[in-house]
């Protein structure tokens, strides 16, 4: 009985890695804030993306346009460029992403207000 305790629990522990997404670790601005209007929005996440995530940012509801999302050279940060200074309001930010080392999907967004 022991022995089969001890094989489970290595299964287990070998195969929760398999099972990751890449997760946010870090939002600019910070998720739940209030800021002045940013210039860029950056995301971090927990590991290396294949591509820059597919992002969506809306205002109040509608679409704002954005000017570029780059994937910095580390895989792990997004920076989103909207095309114009964000207006007072509140923004939804949302991703979708896929890591690159195992091509797991995940997605998430965060909401902010500029004043």
């Amino acid at each position: 009985m022991r022995y089969r305790a001890i094989l489970f629990t290595l299964l287990i522990s070998t195969a929760a890695p398999a099972f990751a997404h890449a997760m946010l670790l870090d939002s600019n601005p910070a998720a739940d804030t209030t800021v002045a209007p940013p210039a860029s929005i950056s995301l971090t996440f927990s590991e290396e993306l294949a591509s820059a995530a597919d992002i969506t940012l809306k205002r109040d509801g509608a679409p704002v346009t954005l000017d570029g999302v780059t994937l910095a050279s580390n895989y792990s940060v997004v920076t989103v460029k909207p095309k114009a200074s964000l207006l007072p309001g509140k923004y939804v930010l949302t991703w979708h992403d896929v890591a690159r080392d195992d091509g797991h999907k995940a997605s998430g967004s965060i909401d902010f207000t500029v004043k």
